[in-house]
């Protein structure tokens, strides 16, 4: 599949994901941004999935995707 096809796949999944949230395609963003996330799961993939599911009002399902990376970087800074 196009996750396993090189380093820069991730930048252009969440690249998609922004343009079909841009388009109103917000499940197709959502679809993206989660290939987008796991190819590679930082805090940028997470973002553009997060914003994609605000959108269509799940906001639920964005803080359990947001908190363990705001737990990590809180944590981060913290020892720091």
């Amino acid at each position: 599949g196009l996750a396993r096809e090189g380093p820069g796949v991730p930048l252009a999944l969440r690249h998609l994901a922004f343009l079909r949230r841009q388009a109103g395609d917000l499940e197709g963003a959502v679809e993206a941004g989660r290939r987008a996330f796991a190819a590679d799961p930082g805090a940028a993939s997470a973002t553009e999935l997060g914003r994609a599911l605000n959108d269509l009002g799940r906001p639920r399902e964005t803080a359990s995707l947001l908190a363990p990376l705001a737990a990590a970087t809180a944590l981060r800074i913290a020892l720091s």
